[in-house]
């Protein structure tokens, strides 16, 4: 060893004894952080994976200056220590299903100081898919319901227990249930079946129960209503039940349908409509009833009708509720009497039915879906007989409809009172009446005075 390396390990050796004496005549003064260690966990809750389940873990706090500090940008067996405790298992535990504490306690300068937070383990799902196609016939016993679990292969010494089952009764498609379906096995308390929700399935996957062993389907038309079938599904089969309800049961009398099927009650405006074997419509038919709304006639004739042109009435309804056209309780059904078009609704009545009509008043009724309207028409028609009269017998009589027919020509019928005091007139033996007779006695006094004065001249010539 050379001279100069004695004198350096030498100078190195008193400075480290000048340093030990200054640390011990003059201790370095550590002082603690203020404020309180805070912890944030990242996730409340972490799915069970057979594995310690360890979140993401953040702690503040701050310097013995007041300034924050981020624990978590260090190393953290520096400053704190984690520790867990599950609510179950106890200390130490963070693998299992259960709540799982997590305390940091501070150390050095964060002595002292510490946090706790909580977060749930929860069950790995197993997804339960049932398998497609499965019916039966109705009134026979149940079948044993299959399915496939995803993931295909359960946690280790695990199995199926149990069956599906399904909710509802009757012909239809009815949605599945876990029924008594559960894993067993070791851990199983850490798995959940979930069955995978009908409502994102389409009718294919549901449990079908069958009026005859066909699951064909078809469909219903409701005309002036509307149907809930079970599911929600608008394909139904034969003998499946559905509720079929009227849009306005003020209205409503009865239910009709074009193809077969059974109406569990077809005067009511709400009941079960059960399918037949093929596509049927099925309508609510309604009364010209004065209940529902009133609509007004905004335009109307100005005048009566005299002989010519069309009627328009304009009512302010929507066009797509008319149903029909009434007049004394009657339905004019032809298109050769009537118009009907929208704008609101727009009734004009042809001039070639308008003639056929006697005079007088006619209200007309348009009946529409929720309610009704009155058109009233005064006819005036100088050619149209008036109310009541009809064609009685005879050399061209017309009637009053009292007497029934009378003879002689043009228009005239008597009454039956008028006969009567005609009757009390005449002589109860001959049947004539008193004047007829004073006549007849004349002229044969004139025809005998005649012969007589006729044969005097004879004689004398």
């Amino acid at each position: 060893m050379t001279r100069m390396t004695q004198k350096v390990l030498s100078l190195l050796v008193a400075l480290s004894l000048v340093a030990g004496l200054v640390g011990v005549l003059f201790p370095l003064q550590v002082h603690a952080a203020e404020g309180d260690l805070t912890l944030t966990i990242g996730s409340p809750s972490l799915e069970y994976s057979g594995n310690p389940e360890v979140p993401q873990l953040a702690v503040d706090c701050e310097d013995s200056s007041g300034y924050p500090v981020r624990i978590g940008n260090y190393k953290i067996s520096d400053y704190y220590d984690v520790t867990y405790s599950h609510s179950i298992d106890g200390p130490g535990e963070h693998t299992n299903v259960g709540t799982v504490t997590v305390t940091v306690t501070g150390k050095g300068i964060y002595v002292g100081k510490s946090d706790s937070k909580t977060f749930e383990i929860i069950k790995h799902r197993i997804y339960i898919y049932p398998d497609n196609g499965q019916t039966k016939v109705i009134n026979t016993p149940d079948p044993i319901l299959t399915c496939e679990p995803s993931p295909r292969i359960l946690p280790p010494g695990c199995m199926l227990v149990g069956a599906l089952s399904y909710e509802g009764t009757g012909v239809g498609w009815h949605p599945y249930t876990l029924g008594t379906l559960a894993l067993s096995g070791p851990g199983s308390s850490n798995y959940e079946l979930y069955l995978i929700s009908n409502a994102n399935l389409n009718y294919t996957h549901l449990f079908a129960i069958t009026a005859n062993g066909s699951t064909d389907t078809y469909t219903l038309d409701v005309e002036k209503g509307y149907y809930v079938s079970s599911g929600g599904f608008h394909v139904l089969m034969e003998g499946m039940a559905v509720e079929i309800t009227a849009y306005t049961p003020s209205f409503f009398t009865r239910w009709e349908s074009d193809a077969g099927g059974t109406f569990e009650n077809s005067t009511s405006s709400t009941t079960t409509f059960t399918m037949p074997a093929h596509d049927v419509t099925v309508t609510a038919i309604y009364s010209d009833s004065t209940n529902g709304t009133t609509y007004n006639v905004t335009t109307k004739p100005s005048a009566p009708y005299t002989g010519t042109g069309n009627a328009k009435f304009t009512i302010d309804a929507d066009f797509s509720k008319f149903e029909k056209l009434t007049l004394n309780g009657a339905e004019i059904a032809s298109s050769n009497f009537y118009t009907a078009q929208s704008g609101s609704t727009i009734i004009t009545l042809l001039d070639s039915y308008l003639k056929t009509l006697s005079n007088g008043t006619h209200i007309f009724r348009a009946v529409f879906d929720d309610g009704y309207a009155n058109l009233t028409l005064v006819i005036a028609n100088p050619t149209s007989p008036a109310p009541g009269q009809q064609s009685g017998s005879g050399s061209g009589g017309v009637g009053n409809g009292n007497s029934g027919s009378v003879a002689g020509s043009g228009f005239g019928g008597t009454s039956s009172n008028h006969s009567a005091s005609v009757n009390e007139d005449r002589n109860p033996n001959t049947g004539m009446a008193p004047d007829v007779i004073v006549i007849d006695v004349c002229l044969s006094l004139a025809f005998w005075v005649g012969i007589v004065v006729w044969r005097k001249r004879r004689l004398k010539g």
